[in-house]
């Protein structure tokens, strides 16, 4: 199970990286949630790894990416029938012309050789320039502020109902943002909220074999580009009264190396910080991972904690997401912003890492939620 997906008029791509089989057993680390627990250990179904939704294909001048899932066999004939359509190493299977320098035509000519096959059970997305390129199963989704979605995978139903029950939210919330603003918003307010979905009880994302963590990538001028801009993202909760500070419940930060996905995670925090206070997050307690891609199976050794500190705290942006309880249930607020204007500041030493609530931003970010009633609303819906 897994799923990908594209924002079309945004421009975003988001993929997760668990993949999974129908028979119940021993659940892995998961950096968006760490050791599983019950309620996910007893599922019907358990991982079989994670990895990245990424496939490459060498057209025109350069590779250029897509996202790719489904059944692993399928996938794997597709991606072998593409790179052959390209080396000239089979005949174009449809009456059209097959323009070897072309993503979209060689995706199209290698989707009708797996139709052909009977090997449909995958689906390829990418971008090229302003169109979209989509072939295989898939689901065409077109939604208040998200607009035209193209969701793939087997999860992709779960997603669906999740974007759907999100869509009227947001635009109400966000709705006169401009297009630009919007794809921020889905790069990465959407994560933390697929990132707060894992963590929940019951999950509404891992229950239907969707998860692990979520990768956000964008329509760069040569297609498909992963966000590898330098993200750290907290995830925290306040509790009444909330001028008192937050609970930290997870710290995420990844980066990229020679095609993997490294991600450093520390998701079980339970770090209460006071507005201006500091607490240390052990080097003990941060999980270092590397993800290959889709077809990659070579699992190459992740670096150590020790290397990563001192990038983990230069890394370029922050998100924080702000939650009325430790689930992340009710975002209150998203937050993006750069190192020096985020709400929670991080350093290292030889231990870890600590982190700073700064306490103007945070008593910014309150008094605003404050003043649109945010908490009163928020009462009200819990019958307080």
């Amino acid at each position: 199970m897994t799923v990908i997906a594209i924002f079309e008029g945004l421009g975003i791509g988001i993929s997760d990286l668990l993949m999974s089989r129908d028979v119940r057993g021993k659940w892995m680390y998961l950096p968006s949630l760490g050791e599983p627990p019950d309620h996910i250990q007893q599922l019907s179904f358990s991982p079989t790894r994670l990895v990245r939704k990424v496939g490459y294909l060498a057209v025109g001048a350069s590779a250029t990416q897509f996202l790719i899932c489904g059944t692993v066999a399928h996938a794997e004939s597709f991606l072998k029938i593409a790179q052959e359509l390209v080396s000239g190493n089979l005949a174009p299977p449809l009456v059209a012309p097959l323009n070897r320098d072309d993503m979209a035509s060689v995706l199209t000519h290698a989707a009708e050789f797996s139709r052909v096959k009977r090997e449909v059970d995958f689906a390829a997305l990418a971008f090229r320039g302003v169109h979209s390129i989509i072939v295989g199963r898939t689901i065409r989704l077109d939604l208040p502020y998200f607009g035209k979605i193209t969701l793939g995978g087997s999860g992709a139903p779960a997603l669906e109902e999740f974007l759907r029950n999100q869509s009227y939210r947001y635009q109400r919330d966000f709705g006169d943002e401009s297009d630009f603003g919007k794809g921020m918003r889905v790069a990465h307010h959407l994560p933390m909220q697929l990132l707060a979905a894992d963590r929940r009880n019951p999950s509404i994302t891992l229950s239907k074999g969707v998860g692990g963590f979520y990768e956000v990538w964008f329509n760069l001028n040569s297609g498909l580009g992963e966000d590898d801009m330098g993200w750290v993202r907290i995830l925290a909760d306040v509790e009444p009264p909330y001028a008192r500070g937050v609970t930290v419940r997870a710290l995420w930060w990844h980066a990229y190396a020679q095609g993997d996905l490294v991600v450093a995670s520390a998701p079980c925090e339970e770090s209460f910080l006071a507005p201006g206070a500091t607490v240390s997050i052990p080097k003990e307690k941060i999980k270092v991972d590397r993800f290959p891609t889709f077809t990659d199976f070579v699992q190459r050794q992740p670096p150590s904690i020790d290397s990563l500190l001192p990038k983990i705290v230069r890394a370029k942006f922050f998100t924080s997401s702000l939650s009325l309880s430790r689930d992340g249930n009710d975002f209150l607020a998203t937050t993006m912003a750069t190192r020096n204007l985020s709400v929670f500041q991080i350093s290292w030493d030889r231990t870890g890492i600590r982190i700073k609530l700064d306490k103007d931003r945070f008593l910014g970010v309150i008094g605003a939620l404050s003043k649109a009633s945010v908490f009163s609303e928020h009462s009200d819906d819990d019958g307080g």
